[in-house]
């Protein structure tokens, strides 16, 4: 019984390990192409009626082929790069093409074949050739296609190819125009009972809308500190706007009109500030700044004369008067945001003999102050 059971399930279980493996094998990644196609069309001067069992080959060799019932062929696994295309057939002239192959991608080589034995009555010749996007190469549709002098008004066929049969010989300028794509001209010269030869290669038309406008950033800093100040005022002259600089200090005009501009700053306790900029369409112009206090600040460390140790809580005043504090528990004393001056510093405590001293303050500049104290009587 359990040979029985053991040869039931074992073709259940080969199965499940040969489904893993082609599932896995379909997971596999795809191998980019490595080679490119050669294809295209023979017919004879004159008509459109298709050429069979012309010889195709290339310089250098890939595979020798013939067209086939429709007037086609097709050359596979052609290594990447330039090629000479010949086409031959007995009776015919010999003429050829030169593509450029790609990995993975299809080049086209049609010819026009001319009878040797109709080519002496011949009285009129041909403009011929394919229309690619210069950017990509692929072949172009429905290409009007139209010459000067005119000889007739004709469209690029499915495949890219145009043909202007039964012209006379003589030198033409060639115009192709589509929507969507620059128009371009090329000029051709025509013999009787030849091809001219004529690839056209059309650029798509930039539609980008070209900038009018610029735009001016900064950041607003202190100068001293170096740190970020916000709600700095920050405009224009000529006007735009008015802003104030944000948390990080960064301010920001847009859609500003190109020209000179001169960009001014304001922040009470600061000095105004101003640059001048010139602002061009399309480009961001920085304007940063770093501004002075408009006030100084005047810092020092009193201590006992004789002992030159720190003295806490001494009254320290400034005349003319500005603010009044007391030294901390190291003696020093820090009086901030004074306007700029002469002032006389005053030091007065219990137990000591006042004593002063002159200082400057400038404005954005701490001024040091240090004071000694004698003890009184």
């Amino acid at each position: 019984m359990k040979k029985i059971l053991v040869t039931i399930i074992m073709p259940f279980i080969l199965l499940s390990i040969m489904a893993l493996s082609c599932k896995k094998e379909d997971n596999s990644p795809v191998e980019p192409p490595t080679h490119g196609t050669i294809k295209g069309s023979v017919v004879e001067f004159g008509s459109t009626d298709p050429l069979t069992m012309v010889n195709v080959y290339s310089t250098p060799p890939t595979s020798f082929v013939k067209t086939d019932g429709s007037g086609t062929y097709v050359i596979k696994t052609v290594e990447p790069g330039e090629y000479q295309i010949i086409a031959a057939k007995i009776g015919y002239d010999t003429i050829s093409v030169n593509v450029n192959v790609t990995a993975g991608a299809t080049a086209v080589a049609d010819f026009i074949l001319v009878n040797k034995n109709t080519k002496g009555s011949i009285k009129f010749g041909q403009i011929s050739g394919n229309i690619f996007d210069a950017k990509t190469f692929v072949l172009i549709e429905k290409v009007n296609l139209v010459t000067t002098p005119v000889t007739s008004s004709i469209t690029s066929d499915g495949s890219g190819h145009y043909q202007f049969v039964n012209v006379s010989p003589g030198e033409y300028l060639l115009k192709a125009e589509k929507v969507g794509y620059d128009t371009v001209s090329i000029n051709v010269n025509v013999y009787a009972g030849s091809v001219a030869e004529a690839d056209i290669y059309l650029t798509k038309t930039d539609t980008t809308v070209p900038p009018t406008t610029g735009s001016i950033i900064g950041n607003v800093k202190d100068a001293q500190t170096l740190l970020s100040i916000r709600g700095a005022l920050v405009s224009t002259v000529p006007s735009t706007s008015a802003v104030f600089s944000k948390d990080d200090g960064s301010y920001s005009f847009v859609n500003v009109i190109p020209g000179d501009y001169t960009v001014q700053i304001s922040k009470t306790g600061y000095q105004d500030a101003g640059t001048q900029i010139t602002v061009v369409a399309g480009n961001v112009t920085q304007a940063d700044f770093t501004l002075i206090s408009s006030t100084g600040s005047i810092t020092g460390i009193v201590t006992d004369a004789s002992t030159h140790l720190p003295i806490a809580g001494v009254n320290i005043q400034t005349q003319p008067g500005t603010v009044s504090i007391t030294t901390d528990s190291s003696g020093k004393y820090t009086l901030e945001k004074i306007p700029p001056a002469s002032y006389i510093i005053k030091a007065s405590i219990s137990g000591y003999t006042d004593a002063s001293l002159g200082v400057v303050v400038t404005a954005g500049n701490t001024t040091d102050a240090d004071i000694a104290m004698s003890s009184g009587n």
